[in-house]
């Protein structure tokens, strides 16, 4: 009987931190590739660079595509903040790529984005957030310009399919803070359902 009962312990205790490493985007896999707009998973695994760099990359394609098509406005370079506070949305320790839907990707410290927007006012900052487990990948996308000024939010997010082993596009919603007068945009819904809106 302790035995069983030592077992039964040992296995929730498996089982509670795996769930804990996933639900903190520190358990993925690592044999998965992007295709189709959607990360495929091959086997689990608990060194997930490459599933978590591939799944950020897709966000950050989405996030281009989606601002090329409601912003009318293309990137050359985009900067992303490589924050790390101790808290929950710190930004991983992964690689992206030097090239996303033909925008070169920097990742750089906050302090060296803040430069680079007070020396080029042109110049694109995010401070991207992901909260990815293993049903959904939510990513904030917030945007500073001309001088650090905050620009808009755009918010994507996946869900996991367990049939197909990948995480699919599920909503792109919008904030818009250029025009706002200090109280919190509306939220608007851009893409649903498998197109834009």
């Amino acid at each position: 009987m302790k035995v069983l009962k030592f077992i039964a312990i040992a296995s929730n205790s498996v089982l509670y931190f795996s769930l804990f490493l996933s639900c903190n985007g520190k358990y993925k896999n690592e044999n998965a590739t992007l295709k189709n707009d959607s990360i495929i998973i091959k086997q689990s695994t608990p060194r997930q660079d490459t599933a978590l760099a591939s799944l950020y990359s897709l966000a950050i394609k989405k996030y281009i595509e989606t601002v090329q098509f409601t912003q009318k406005v293309k990137f050359d370079t985009l900067y992303f903040g490589k924050h790390s506070y101790g808290q929950a949305d710190d930004f991983p320790d992964i690689t992206l790529p030097k090239q996303i839907e033909k925008t070169q990707i920097y990742l750089v410290d906050p302090d060296t984005g803040a430069t680079i927007q007070n020396k080029n006012f042109s110049s694109v900052y995010i401070n991207l957030m992901g909260f990815v487990d293993v049903n959904n990948a939510n990513f904030i996308f917030i945007t500073f310009t001309n001088g650090f000024k905050h620009q808009y939010d755009y918010f994507i997010d996946f869900n996991y399919d367990s049939k197909t082993n990948k995480y699919i596009l599920k909503t792109i919603e919008f904030e818009d803070y250029r025009q706002h007068k200090g109280e919190k945009p509306h939220r608007s819904t851009v893409y649903n359902d498998g197109k834009y809106l």
